[in-house]
């Protein structure tokens, strides 16, 4: 069984749709506090990872209510797959 690996340009938009949850949250959290957006620094990215870690870990069992049984069609669920 041959595995298909994705485009680079698919994995870039993997990467960045991994991070951007985390991202959202690191910028409303110091925009709540400190009134300016996040600095562009290796922490704000780590932090990003993380948080994102932690939105996809509560988030996985409606993930895999929603996904897991239209996996292998996903193109024709867009609206699922966006939310």
């Amino acid at each position: 069984m041959d595995a298909v690996l994705p485009t680079s340009e698919a994995s870039l938009v993997i990467i960045l749709l991994a991070i951007a949850p985390g991202y959202i949250a690191a910028a409303a959290w110091a925009r709540a506090r400190t009134w300016k957006g996040p600095t562009g620094d290796l922490r704000t990215i780590l932090q990003s990872l993380v948080l994102s870690a932690v939105v996809q870990a509560i988030l996985v069992p409606l993930t895999v209510v929603w996904i897991a049984p239209i996996r292998n069609s996903l193109a024709n669920y867009p609206l699922r797959v966006t939310i």
